[in-house]
């Protein structure tokens, strides 16, 4: 039994690690006194997407300030304490911004916190911009995705994490030139411990050439600008938009709006629904310059080859797509065509077929596709824990009910009682 004990305890020690490295560390600091009141967390606890949510409202509930976010792709606790032989850690420009800031804190292991970050979305109407190395928001409520770049051929990790940490210096006193309330937010899409197979499937759509457009969790490439054709006109679409996320949950659609306001003055809006778990792109609204509105719906001839994986999705036509718009009268005819089309969703998004009027963006069924993971570590443990249990309940049970008591005494006045073997 002691043995038995003794490996039960090592099996529920490496559960537990090995949950706590499936998570990620978030660096936290403020540049002003934003939260009244203070929230510690635990130093060697482990916060899930619900609790790192609600520890983010506190913070926010009051003042809404911008929020900036440092993404690494891989990120563990070894990164902030290694030190080279002459005691220089890989983040000393970090150091030196946050001595200055009005808190800080440190959080060695959240599950999900870009999963909690779009939390405040819906939540607390925050929008949600990825930087794009040009423009830095003015206004709050915001959450700005600052994505570090990949490592360069000849650099190993420290020197990379050296080079991010000036990246991160740079634009962190930028935005402290516009911004009197910030929170900063250094964290990791995973654990260096953990290594999944999705990366390079997202590395290779994110570095494309061509036109880009990113709205939450969904973005729309082309090799080349869009050609919108109304009626006998032609507008090549090459300006840069404005572009806007406008989530509407509760009519179960989000839209990505386009605003052109430089060369032609345009809007378009992509309908993006939702159902059953399932995304498509429906239709586009256009809306020309006297404010008139048309629906463009996608055309028959479009093909869509899906490309999907858990993390990340992809819906892909290197043929032209078009949406188009008829006029009943015939009087004008309106049409948005893409030279290719490379559609692209985040964590819960993943590609499916598309069929002929609009492009399902749902979980791939062929055979490399992972599945999704409904037993947690947690379940595991319990049941396996549990069945092991039962085993020594059982083992039990057979023993006690395996106790024979005599059935027969001797007397000692009488006659010696014997017992055959046979008994």
């Amino acid at each position: 039994m002691g043995s038995l004990s003794y490996i039960l305890l090592n099996f529920l020690v490496l559960c537990y690690f090995g949950k706590v490295y499936c998570g990620v560390p978030v660096f936290i600091w403020e540049s002003s006194a934003i939260t009244e009141k203070e929230d510690v967390v635990p130093a060697l606890s482990q916060l899930d997407v619900d609790e790192f949510t609600n520890h983010l409202v506190k913070k926010i509930h009051i003042h809404k300030p911008l929020i900036v976010v440092f993404l690494e792709e891989t990120l563990s606790v070894e990164d902030f304490s290694w030190k080279d032989n002459l005691y220089r850690g890989s983040f000393p420009q970090l150091k030196n911004i946050t001595s200055m800031s009005a808190k800080l804190e440190f959080i060695p292991s959240v599950d999900d916190p870009m999963t909690s970050l779009r939390e405040l979305i819906v939540s607390h109407d925050y929008i949600w911009k990825k930087y794009d190395g040009v423009k830095l928001p003015v206004e709050s409520g915001i959450i700005l995705v600052v994505k570090m770049k990949d490592p360069l051929n000849y650099e190993d990790r420290p020197q990379m994490l050296r080079r991010h940490d000036g990246y991160i210096a740079e634009i962190y006193s930028q935005l402290l030139a516009k911004h009197s309330r910030i929170i900063a937010i250094f964290t990791g899409k995973q654990s260096s411990w953990v290594e999944f197979e999705s990366n390079r499937v997202k590395r290779h759509a994110e570095y494309l050439t061509g036109v880009t457009y990113i709205v939450g969790d969904i973005s729309i490439h082309s090799s080349s600008y869009p050609v919108l054709y109304d009626g006998t006109k032609e507008f090549t679409l090459s300006g840069i938009p404005d572009i806007v996320f406008d989530n509407r949950s509760a009519t179960g659609y989000t839209r990505m709006v386009l605003k052109y306001t430089s060369s032609v003055k345009k809007v378009l809006r992509f309908k993006f629904p939702k159902s059953e778990g399932h995304w498509s792109l429906s239709e586009v609204e256009y809306e020309d310059d006297n404010g008139k509105s048309f629906h463009l719906l996608p055309s028959k001839e479009n093909k869509l080859d899906p490309i999907g994986n858990k993390l990340s999705s992809f819906a892909i036509s290197t043929s032209p797509v078009s949406f188009q718009y008829f006029d009943p009268n015939g009087t004008r005819n309106i049409s948005l065509v893409f030279n290719d089309m490379k559609l692209k969703a985040y964590d819960d998004l993943t590609t499916d077929e598309g069929n002929e009027n609009h492009f399902l963006l749902s979980e791939a069924s062929n055979k490399d596709t992972p599945t999704r993971q409904y037993f947690t570590e947690a379940i595991w443990s319990g049941l396996i824990v549990t069945f092991i249990l039962g085993i020594i309940l059982a083992w039990g049970i057979t023993m006690l009910l395996d106790i024979r008591t005599m059935d027969r005494f001797d007397d000692p006045k009488g006659k010696t009682i014997s017992v055959s073997t046979l008994e």
